[in-house]
């Protein structure tokens, strides 16, 4: 699957850490976390769902799959369009930058 072939490329306790650095990136979390927001939201890319609630029902499809993943619950529409308002998106372009910067330096 090439999902987890891509999240395998990510470093998660990095993430965390630019989660818990990002103002208000972790305000109002009880269990959608920066890292489970992040895999939620690249499976959506990965699997072109557009709508949120397309989404959803994909996760709940791939639950036994994503398990591994620290997914340990089914991330509800509602949920998800919350921690889209909510999580700035200084957290997705620090996240991005930091895999720029490791995968184009292995490049040259």
């Amino acid at each position: 699957m090439v999902y987890s072939q891509v999240i395998k490329l990510l470093d998660k306790a990095q993430i965390q850490q630019i989660s818990l650095e990002t103002l208000g990136s972790e305000r109002y979390v009880k269990r959608l976390t920066g890292w489970k927001h992040l895999i939620i939201m690249l499976f959506g890319v990965l699997k072109h769902f557009d709508p949120l609630r397309e989404l959803e029902i994909g996760v709940k499809v791939e639950t036994m799959n994503l398990s591994h993943l620290g997914l340990d619950y089914v991330v509800h529409c509602s949920t998800l369009v919350e921690a889209n308002q909510r999580r700035p998106q200084e957290f997705f372009a620090k996240v991005y930058t930091s895999l720029l910067t490791r995968y184009t330096s292995n490049v040259e």
